[in-house]
């Protein structure tokens, strides 16, 4: 590249690269300059030289060179996809982790597959300790049963408050989100999990009941006072 007799296109600003296949035949090499075409624009080029002594190209040779071309650019989009496929998983895997409720998912037999960092605090324990193992070691297995055959049945996200208690940690009152994950053809691949820590929600709404309470029973000895 940039060096012998034959330097042909070069990537600058003046020479665009040429709309389409082109043949140039020296007094010694015949050199061939193409646009890699993608959706219309050309995205790079590919730039083939036959010394003298060689026969010229056929053709035949000529199409095989266009079916080359065509499979550059294919790759080329393939690249790009990949590329904006992994860009988005690493934005839905950041989204997850720094999520503040813990964030699950489940296979098709129960067992964990992933866990976030808000479930490795809610529940004090490592992703590398809870990644699959099955999820009555976490969940009442009854009642993880009832829920999985709602969410079956019903094909769509199922809520449900529960009451968990974390090894090593307090009982916690959470608001568990199941729903459902699908695979090919529509059929259930496994469920995911979101669960909303509700315990200081639900004490302070009972202190809230209570003060109530209290309100309307000094509002009747008043009245009988």
């Amino acid at each position: 590249y940039g060096s012998g007799p034959n330097l042909g296109w070069q990537p600058d600003e003046s020479t665009p690269i040429p709309a389409a296949l082109e043949v140039t035949r020296l007094t010694n090499a015949q050199v061939v300059l193409a646009p890699i075409m993608l959706q219309g624009q050309a995205v790079g080029g590919l730039k083939m030289v036959r010394e003298g002594s060689q026969e010229a190209l056929t053709p035949v040779e000529l199409d095989l060179l266009r079916l080359l071309l065509d499979s550059i650019a294919l790759a080329v989009y393939n690249s790009r996809l990949y590329g904006e496929v992994a860009s988005t998983k690493s934005f839905l895997e950041n989204l997850v982790q720094g999520a503040g409720d813990a964030i699950f998912t489940l296979d098709i037999a129960d067992h964990i597959t992933s866990w976030n960092t808000s479930a490795e605090l809610m529940f004090h324990a490592p992703a590398s300790a809870m990644l699959h193992q099955p999820i009555w070691t976490l969940l009442p297995r009854e009642l993880y049963g009832q829920w999985r055959t709602e969410v079956e049945r019903r094909g769509q996200s199922v809520q449900v408050y529960t009451r968990l208690s974390p090894s090593g940690g307090t009982p916690r009152d959470v608001l568990l989100t199941l729903s459902p994950l699908r695979g090919p053809h529509n059929t259930l691949a496994g469920l995911s999990a979101i669960c909303r820590d509700v315990t200081e929600e639900r004490q302070l709404r009972g202190q809230v009941l209570q003060a109530e309470k209290l309100r309307m029973v000094g509002e009747m000895a008043a009245g009988i006072a």
